[in-house]
């Protein structure tokens, strides 16, 4: 009997053949690290982050140019189909010319403006620091999402191991009661309760690596990446030393979402500014620079005449149909609404960190209560088999001490998955990002210590070399397991 604890076991995926024995495997190994980068780089939600984070930032350059001088230029053309004749006192005089030339630059300051370039500029940089908060807090959930599917995966892979492995022992008890009936040891009923039992564990295997297929393929879409690589990670345990204060000051103080929220109501504080300063005054200084060849097509007497002038332009805006007043009070009512959405999103994180510190606390004592199972279920298992094959016991026992083994594997393998999703959702509930700033004694990855393993000892891996005879059997993902001990009473009282 092979023991299952396989927290340090590798577990091998071929993406998006999860099921297919066909498929022919890319040489490309990725690690979980290698998928975050990649999910990073080729997400689309990490590349939308990104462009939100350049537009902002030409943004603060729009808002910048408000504050410069702004240089125009003009030129005009016009012909004329006829020149104007004069006549005085019997002299005809022509006046202007046909072809007529006029360039005129400007340059123009905006001197005053009711406040709107200064809350321009500082939209513009809040603008920015949103983006930059809401890139970072994009990039910290698609790591979490990364994570949480890659565990997925590693999940659907031992369940599909764990049914493949009730299957093989069924298959072969199927045969040993075949042998047993044909030399009269055992009934025909036994035979058919046997087979019965084993047809009805097909449509599980069946089902676990459907669901171990559609998970690889949501990853491989949520990476963005063309299925046909080759995955290697495994579940470990991040002992997490922090207490639920300290999870709830870590995300006030780092939670990206919390500083976009409270730009935001920056924003909406400098768009009612920039919605007063219509009712104000608008000053700006000019200055023209002016070239022609005619003045209102009268030709001078030389060529091209050159002139300047300057002055001040202002502009007010004395009734409007109460089209700024309203406007102001839209501003100041989506103002309040955002101060309103600041401190929902308080609760919220509030809420979210609590969620996650429960989470992780159950991940622990779930580990904690199944740990020490796996062992004597295997155990009885094998009592269950040799009671009845002395005919102690009926078959209804050994398949109940089978199914107690499955479920046993499946809720030891459900605690590590679980704990892994759990720290990685308190990573983004604290806004730490990928196992981000938290000092070495708080935070710490790895496989479980000695005390904390099923048995005391170093974790074997699970063998999954099965002998079902399905066409869509997966191969197997993980390290072989060690040989078995030759004494499974020594063994079983180190494990349990």
């Amino acid at each position: 009997m092979y023991s299952l604890w396989v927290v340090t076991a590798a577990f091998t995926l071929a993406a998006g053949a999860c099921v297919s024995a066909s498929a022919t495997p890319s040489n490309t190994v990725y690690t979980l690290e290698d998928c975050i980068r990649i999910g990073l780089s080729q997400s689309g939600v990490a590349r939308n982050a990104e462009r939100d984070q350049e537009i902002a930032s030409a943004r603060v350059r729009q808002s910048r140019g408000l504050a410069f001088p702004h240089l125009s230029m003009s030129a005009a053309y016009t012909r004329l189909d006829e020149l104007q004749d004069v006549d005085f006192g019997g002299e005809t005089t022509t006046f202007g010319v046909l072809d007529n030339y006029d360039i005129t630059a400007t340059v123009e300051q905006l001197l005053y403006s009711g406040g709107r370039v200064n809350a321009a500029l500082s939209a513009a940089k809040a603008a920015r620091e949103y983006a930059d908060a809401a890139r970072t807090e994009a990039e910290s959930g698609l790591v979490r999402d990364i994570e949480m599917r890659f565990f997925g995966i590693l999940l659907a892979r031992e369940v599909v191991a764990v049914q493949a492995a009730s299957v093989d022992q069924l298959q072969a008890y199927v045969e040993q009661t075949k042998q047993r009936s044909e030399s009269g040891a055992a009934s025909e009923f036994d035979l058919l309760t046997a087979r019965v039992r084993l047809a009805n564990e097909h449509p599980k295997l069946l089902a676990a690596e459907n669901q171990c297929e559609l998970a690889m393929a949501a990853f491989v879409s949520l990476l963005n990446i063309t299925p046909g690589g080759i995955f290697t990670g495994r579940l470990e345990r991040a002992a997490v030393d922090l207490s639920y204060d300290d999870m709830l000051q870590l995300a006030l103080k780092n939670r990206p979402a919390l500083r976009s929220s409270k730009l935001l109501v920056r924003l909406g504080r400098e768009s009612i500014v920039d919605a007063r300063s219509a009712a104000r005054p608008d000053l700006r200084a000019r200055f023209n620079y002016n070239g022609a060849n005619s003045y209102q097509f009268v030709s001078f007497e030389e060529d091209w005449q050159w002139h300047w002038n300057a002055g001040l332009v202002l502009s007010w805006n004395l009734w409007d149909g109460a089209l700024t007043r309203n406007a102001v009070k839209q501003k100041e009512a989506e103002y309040e609404k955002l101060k309103t959405d600041d401190e929902e999103l308080l609760k919220a994180v509030k809420l979210e960190v609590h969620q996650a510190y429960l989470a992780l606390e159950h991940a622990r004592e779930a580990m904690a209560a199944s740990r020490d199972n796996i062992g004597l279920a295997e155990r009885a298992l094998e009592i269950a088999r040799t009671r009845h094959e002395t005919g102690m016991s009926t078959y209804l026992e050994f398949t109940d001490a089978n199914l107690a083994l499955s479920s046993t594997r499946l809720a030891w393998f459900q605690a590590l998955h679980d704990h892994a999703v759990a720290v990685s959702a308190v990573r983004y509930a604290c806004g730490m990002g990928h196992q981000g700033g938290l000092p070495k004694e708080q935070w710490s990855r790895g496989a479980l210590a000695p005390e904390e393993r099923p048995g005391g000892g170093p974790p074997p891996a699970l063998q999954t070399t099965h002998s079902v005879t399905d066409e869509r059997k997966p191969e197997s993902g993980f390290e072989p397991a060690p040989p078995p001990p030759d004494n499974p009473e020594s063994s079983t009282k180190e494990e349990g």
